[in-house]
């Protein structure tokens, strides 16, 4: 294995703060389901700035919108939320 390859939960842990050392990973758990007879294994991520909850607390309406094809390797899914501006109007991305 090349010793330069850093782990999903390394680069989590590295980047859990933002520039201004406030909080960013907002949850990290693994969930284990049974699909059919085999044991599958889900890590949830789910990122969001102190801003972007401030939004989010804000809104009267969300937006989820769930993509496959282009995520990282070593992903299945990424999932973006975001709600609508009051002030601009515009779809703002609030969570991830």
């Amino acid at each position: 294995m090349d010793d330069k390859l850093i782990t999903q939960e390394a680069y989590a842990r590295a980047h859990q703060f933002n520039y201004e050392n406030l909080p960013f990973l907002r949850a990290n758990f693994i969930l284990n389901i049974k699909k059919g007879n085999k044991d599958v294994e889900y890590k949830i991520w789910i990122w969001s700035s102190e801003f972007q909850l401030g939004k989010l607390r804000l809104s009267d309406h969300i937006f989820i919108d769930g993509t496959f094809g282009i995520v990282p390797t070593g992903y299945r899914q990424l999932i973006n939320i975001a709600t609508l501006d009051r002030i601009t109007g515009d779809i703002v991305p609030v969570g991830f």
